[in-house]
Order: C-alpha cells, then sequence, then structure tokens
C-alpha cells in the first residue's frame, strides 16, 4: 500500500557542485515522522528529463518553519549530464523508512 502525500518541493537555488543537486521538499510534521538520513528516494522531473534518479535524504530539520509549520528535509541525486534545473517542478518519492511501516511516501510539487 503507497501514500502519497502533496507537498511542496523543488530544487535548491544555491549549487556548488554541478555534479550533485539537492531536492529542498517541506513536510509536514507527520510526514517527516516518517523518514531519516541516509533514506533512499527517487525524484522524477517532467519534459524531456523525466528521470527517475536515486537520491538520498542528507538532511531532515529538526524545526519546522514558523510561517507554515513544514519540516525542510534535503534529499541528493547525482546530476552528471545537468538534465535537472533549479524551481523546476519534480515528484520525490521516499522508499520505506525504518518509522513509516512500510508505506511509500510520495511528495508533488516545486
Amino acid at each position: 500500500m503507497a501514500i502519497s502525500f502533496r507537498s511542496r518541493c523543488g530544487l535548491a537555488g544555491a549549487l556548488f557542485d554541478r555534479g550533485n543537486i539537492d531536492v529542498l521538499c517541506e513536510l509536514t510534521a507527520e510526514q517527516a515522522d516518517e523518514v531519516a538520513l541516509r533514506q533512499a528516494a527517487q525524484v522524477h522531473g517532467s519534459g524531456r528529463h523525466k528521470g527517475p534518479w536515486e537520491a538520498r535524504i542528507v538532511f531532515v530539520g529538526v524545526a519546522a518553519d514558523k510561517n507554515t509549520g513544514r519540516v525542510p528535509v534535503r534529499v541528493r541525486l547525482k546530476n552528471p549530464e545537468e538534465r535537472l534545473r533549479c524551481f523546476v517542478e519534480v515528484k520525490v518519492r521516499f522508499a520505506p523508512g525504518p518509522r513509516s511501516e512500510g508505506t511509500t511516501t510520495e511528495l508533488t510539487g516545486r
């Protein structure tokens, strides 16, 4: 059984290594409780560059944004051909994590 969530999710704007790219997702507190560092994820783009690309969670925030109540989570993926662009809509599907009771979480946004 897969559980899908909708959230704002997009490519981060600051890049230091163009061969890798971070995707910033803003999760509800409940969604953030279901993911963990180094957990696998897949990023799906749109248009010509659909992917999917394999990724890993590299950051799970400890504090929610005071305005939105959302918790920042970043996933990192290799972008060797620089096909992905910043601030484009992507879908991120998180593999079942240690706290997710075997469910898959999918986030959509930009």
